[in-house]
């Protein structure tokens, strides 16, 4: 049995005692403050580690989806995506330091400790990115500064170069290995392709690469053209080179839809030239043609000059027929005489006193009306339409009043913008009613002091052949949703009854009437009854304040076939030029123009030209005399 201890036994071990007392208390302190990290790391920081985790050995890679096509009415391709190849970075490993050492020391021809102990993290990333920005200079046809921007960029992803063919960037991809680039990679990409660089390009519009569409039918159609992009997520690892095996979920891109306009390429490249031929004949300051579907509302071509060449990025930027609101001129004489009509003031052979070809009175003051060219006499309402009285439209226009007057020019559409969206469209314009004077009446009455674009005119043309019934100008046609599986068709909407179909048949025989019988008989097309309207309207002269007897914007405006419209079309010629100022007329510059394009619309359209027979327009059925 073994001896207990003694006192000194006991003295000698209390400092044993101690220091494991210590060692024991240090190491449970050192545990618990383990256990405690590692109780916020495990729980408390579990997600935002894992983030941080996941940010670094994680990505997610955008499948770009592909962009819709806009083809025309038969499915023609005018603008499509085409595939492509383009350069772009990778941020994360153009900043990753042990990356960028292993390759700059291969460039370099010396070991990455080397680096390491010479070269700052800074000097290190400047160094290598200087070198990409240098080597790639030549083969992208780019300055190095641009590169080197690219690369500075602090975006996930830039794009340096696009539009690359497939052996240039198969000679690239090379390229980028021999130099020991990384952090530049060749990906498959898409380029916006147009079937034509100087056809409709006013109205298709364009796009940007991070935007979409930014004006024409490429913003309009934006939503359905754009598409959504894919996602496909990526295991990396230290070096930030993908993981194929560890690939995760892969969300397939959805490309975006066909749009289909109303136009008919066919007949758009038919209606360009010939508006090309006039511009170049002529010599004028614009010409603008613009052709509808008068029951439906659809745009069937729609041309200008000066127009836009893509390719040059050259030329007029302005789609006129849309954007320019201008005075238009006795092609709204059709409103005064709807106006009348509707109202029961008139017939279309209620006899009005044209004068003598001047005209005043105590309204109009010192202010006289002195525009008619010739000595009409007594005229029928037709007549004062086919002949263009200004006086006898005056007066069919006084007998409605002014509040009926500008309800009716409200009702054909004007003052208000048509809401076709392909750019910023004017309503035209006009005095405030409670500022009107006598004046400013008679001068609105055939197309003085008010404004109106193209596009409305031809609406209200298209309104008067079609019943009275205002149409919304249509330009998309259909839309072929979900890769061509699903067909949306976008219907012809109407606005208002402009006016009764009696009144628009009676304006119907009044229009026939100015091509048989008054200014518009160049605008005959041989076999069919044609209906339309000359407009003749003097240039104003903002220095002198006042309008110009050698400066005229020449028009026509009217449809065919009269008895079944199919076409309704405008054509203006600003300022053309001609041997004398007597030449410059709507019906020797416009109609011709117009018989031209209608003519040739037509036949493309299909519609039969009985030829041998002599068409005469055919009175509405109605009592000839007095007023209704």
């Amino acid at each position: 049995m073994q001896p207990l201890p003694n006192q000194t036994q006991l003295r000698r071990d209390r400092s044993i005692c101690t220091r494991i007392m210590v060692v024991t208390s240090v190491l449970l302190v050192g545990f618990s403050v383990i256990t405690y990290q590692l109780f916020q790391f495990q729980v408390r920081q579990h997600d935002h580690l894992s983030n941080l985790a996941a940010e670094r050995f994680q990505d997610v890679r955008l499948l770009p989806a592909q962009r819709g096509s806009i083809r025309d009415r038969s499915g023609e391709y005018l603008v499509f995506d085409e595939k492509s190849w383009e350069l772009h970075t990778d941020h994360d490993h153009l900043v990753q330091p042990s990356l960028v050492r292993t390759h700059l020391a291969k460039v370099l021809d010396v070991k990455p400790e080397e680096l390491a102990s010479r070269m700052s993290t800074e000097e290190l990333l400047a160094t290598y990115q200087q070198h990409i920005a240098t080597s790639l200079a030549q083969p992208l046809d780019m300055e190095a500064s641009q590169v080197l921007t690219a690369l500075q960029d602090p975006r996930p992803v830039t794009v340096v170069k696009t539009d690359i063919p497939a052996k240039a960037a198969e000679d690239l991809e090379s390229y980028l290995k021999s130099r020991h680039i990384i952090g530049v990679y060749i990906r498959p990409g898409t380029e916006r392709r147009r079937a034509s660089q100087d056809r409709l390009t006013l109205t298709l519009g364009a796009t940007k690469k991070d935007t979409g569409g930014i004006w024409g039918v490429e913003q309009l159609c934006e939503n359905i053209l754009r598409g959504t992009p894919g996602k496909r997520f990526i295991e990396k690892d230290r070096r930030g080179i993908e993981l194929p095996l560890f690939r995760g979920e892969t969300i397939p891109a959805k490309n975006g839809s066909d749009v289909f306009l109303t136009i008919d390429m066919n007949l758009q490249d038919s209606v360009e030239a010939i508006v090309d031929q006039a511009y170049t004949l002529h010599g004028p300051k614009s010409v603008v043609a613009i052709l509808t579907d008068p029951a439906t509302g659809s745009i069937l071509a729609m041309a200008c000059r000066p127009h836009l060449n893509i390719e040059e990025n050259s030329g007029n930027w302005r789609n006129i027929p849309v954007s320019d609101a201008y005075e238009p001129g006795s092609v709204m004489k059709i409103v005064a005489m709807a106006g009348a009509l509707d109202a029961g003031k008139i017939n279309p052979h209620t006899p009005i006193d044209c004068e003598t070809g001047t005209y005043s009175s105590s309204e109009l003051g010192t202010a006289d009306i002195h525009d008619d060219e010739w000595n009409l006499g007594t005229q029928p309402a037709w007549g004062v339409l086919a002949h263009s009285s200004n006086i006898g439209t005056y007066k069919i226009a006084r007998s409605l009043g002014w509040d009926a007057y500008e309800k009716t020019l409200r009702n054909f559409g004007f003052g208000t913008p048509t809401g076709l969206g392909i750019c910023k469209e004017p309503g035209g314009r006009w005095q405030p009613f409670e500022k009107w004077t006598a004046v400013d009446f008679s001068r609105m009455s055939y197309g003085y002091g008010m404004t109106a674009t193209a596009l409305q005119q031809v609406m209200a043309y298209g309104a008067i052949a079609n019943g009275g019934v205002l149409m919304k100008p249509r330009l998309i046609d259909r839309i072929l949703h979900d890769d061509g599986t699903r067909l949306e068709i976008c219907r012809p909407v109407p606005i208002r009854q402009a006016c009764t179909a009696r009144t628009a048949d009676q304006v119907r025989f009044m229009l026939e009437k100015g091509v048989t019988d008054g200014t518009g008989s160049r605008a005959k097309i041989e076999g069919l009854r044609v209906a339309g309207k000359t407009g003749t309207r003097r240039v104003y002269d903002p220095k002198t304040k006042a309008y110009r007897d050698d400066q005229y914007l020449v028009s026509f405006a009217g449809f065919a076939p009269a008895d079944k419209p199919r076409v309704a079309c405008v054509v203006a010629v600003d300022n053309p030029k001609a041997a004398t100022a007597k030449a410059v007329r709507g019906g020797l510059i416009a109609a011709p123009l117009f018989a031209e394009l209608v003519s040739t619309a037509l036949n493309h359209l299909d519609v039969r030209v009985e030829r041998s027979e002599k068409v005469v327009a055919q009175q509405p059925n109605q009592e000839k005399g007095g007023s209704q």
